[in-house]
């Protein structure tokens, strides 16, 4: 069947043409499928390692508050240094700590961590049980956690701060929601969709029912909503591949990809939004 008869590409069919695709990232160039599976060995072993490294990790990530990777990867280096204890933790050192990572919110970033460790140095709370708790109301959205009540914790920090220790969830960012637009997944027109209309809750559960279709949580073979989240995220990330201007010549999903065989309807509509659309504008999901 010629792809290009259908109407909207399948997810599997997208992931298909990608998987051995190059993409590059943080200086280094390898298969899409390698970027994945590196993400969820991690995630793996965090979540399986020494305990102690947990409240570090966990209390970096619920501070990143626009995804910019390089300097969340350098915070979380420097809390797993000085901040692996949560009994111990006290307002001068987590101070001190922020201001050697370069954090922007110092003082509220301090009242966060300070909550979170806290909350979780309680004689009730156990890091397991918070996993199994959060994995069991993954489709709702882990609504009820109680770390949500942390000021300055939103749904997409909490997500992301989970996403490191769980395929179950993803805190999905500009380059996601952009791909899955292009593609077709999220009809929203072609090229570089406004999503000011669209709130974070409506493109997390999208991708939850995208999981699901692959047979996610039962199947072996199954995608998690942190694998699809990665495989757009690494994708849209490259300036070579999907960035803010795609590169649909050398994309190997150019014949079911919606922007791609519209590309025309694309260029137009991007021409028309410019100056001021492709820089100015952010999507919403990039902060908390």
């Amino acid at each position: 069947m010629n792809p290009r008869a259908g109407t909207v590409p399948s997810l599997a069919q997208i992931l298909s043409l990608l998987l051995y695709a190059e993409v590059r990232h943080d200086g280094k160039r390898r298969a899409l499928r390698d970027w994945m599976e590196e993400d969820r060995r991690q995630a793996h072993e965090r979540r399986n390692g020494v305990p102690s490294a947990i409240f570090p990790r966990f209390a970096a990530a619920i501070l990143e508050r626009s995804m910019s990777g390089g300097r969340y990867e350098r915070r979380a280096e420097a809390f797993e240094q000085h901040l692996g204890d949560p009994q111990a933790v006290d307002a001068s050192r987590v101070q001190a700590v922020l201001r050697e990572a370069r954090y922007s919110y110092v003082a509220n970033g301090t009242q966060t961590v300070l909550a979170l460790a806290k909350r979780v140095s309680r004689p009730d709370f156990s890091w397991p049980e918070y996993f199994a708790r959060a994995e069991a109301n993954w489709e709702t959205g882990f609504e009820d956690d109680d770390l949500r009540r942390i000021p300055g914790v939103g749904p997409k920090t909490r997500d992301f701060a989970l996403s490191e220790f769980s395929d179950y969830f993803c805190a999905p960012d500009l380059h996601v929601c952009r791909m899955m637009a292009r593609t077709g997944l999220v009809l929203h027109g072609y090229g570089d969709p406004n999503f000011s209309t669209v709130d974070y809750g409506f493109v997390r559960r999208v991708i939850q029912k995208l999981a699901k279709e692959t047979g996610f949580p039962g199947d072996r073979d199954a995608l998690s909503p942190a694998h699809i989240d990665r495989m757009f995220w690494y994708y849209g990330q490259d300036r070579s591949r999907c960035d803010a201007k795609p590169d649909c010549d050398d994309c190997p999903a150019d014949d079911i990809c919606l922007t791609c065989r519209h590309r025309d309807q694309w260029q137009a509509s991007a021409d028309a939004r410019r100056p001021g659309h492709v820089k100015g504008e952010q999507c919403p999901h990039t902060t908390s």
